[in-house]
């Protein structure tokens, strides 16, 4: 997609660790990112979220501990 292809032009991701880091939380459950797997990025942490869908990233308290986490790495 466009958005992915600008991200990947702002930083030099891979083959590196990512500076600023990166992490991407994505599920094989996402129906309205397709495929699902294009939510992973090389150099990034990529966080399978089994069973979630696009909305879940939002509601669930699962997700927001992730976010938490990830901030306070």
């Amino acid at each position: 997609s466009d958005d992915m292809t600008r991200l990947a032009r702002q930083v030099p991701w891979a083959g590196r660790p990512a500076l600023p880091r990166l992490v991407s939380m994505w599920s094989h459950s996402d129906v309205i990112l397709l495929p699902a797997t294009s939510a992973r990025l090389e150099g990034a942490e990529n966080v399978e979220m089994p069973g979630f869908t696009h909305y879940s990233y939002l509601l669930h308290p699962d997700a927001w501990q992730r976010v938490f986490e990830a901030l306070h790495s």
